[in-house]
């Protein structure tokens, strides 16, 4: 992919991420947050039905 096209996407991904008031930083912490909570309610739910 040329640098011209990766360029004029991050720019979409950042005007995006800008609307909901999120940095990628954010972001990534968010969706690392939701898994490990979604873990420990899986193992949570899991171990409670044996």
């Amino acid at each position: 992919m040329s640098e011209v096209k990766q360029d004029m996407i991050d720019r979409k991904v950042d005007g995006v991420v800008k609307i909901f008031g999120l940095t990628y930083k954010d972001v990534v912490a968010l969706v690392a947050t939701l898994s490990i909570l979604l873990n420990i309610y899986l193992m949570y739910k899991i171990h409670n039905h044996e």
